[in-house]
């Protein structure tokens, strides 16, 4: 990935599946704006920031339903989702 603070964000939202963190909060870890964060995910990825980590949790639960014997609410809250219905 060519832009350092992009791979940066990515990094911190894969490295924080489990405790979801608000754009803005995550923009400030990487010392840019929230609108900047916006725009880097906007022109190159299609996306929102928020989007983006939603599929990323939704991506490793997935991963874990199939790989794992956990049950849907164990990896509803390893994935940061606030239980089994709101993952579902």
């Amino acid at each position: 990935m060519r832009n350092a603070h992009l791979a940066r964000a990515i990094r911190f939202m894969q490295d924080n599946l489990e405790t979801p963190t608000p754009p803005g909060d995550i923009a400030s870890e990487i010392g840019i704006s929230s609108r900047q964060l916006e725009r880097l995910f906007g022109k190159p990825l299609n996306s929102l920031p928020k989007k983006n980590y939603t599929e990323a949790r939704l991506d490793r639960a997935r991963n874990l339903l199939v790989q794992t014997e956990a049950s849907v609410t164990e990896v509803a809250l390893a994935c940061g989702f606030e239980s089994a219905g709101h993952f579902s």
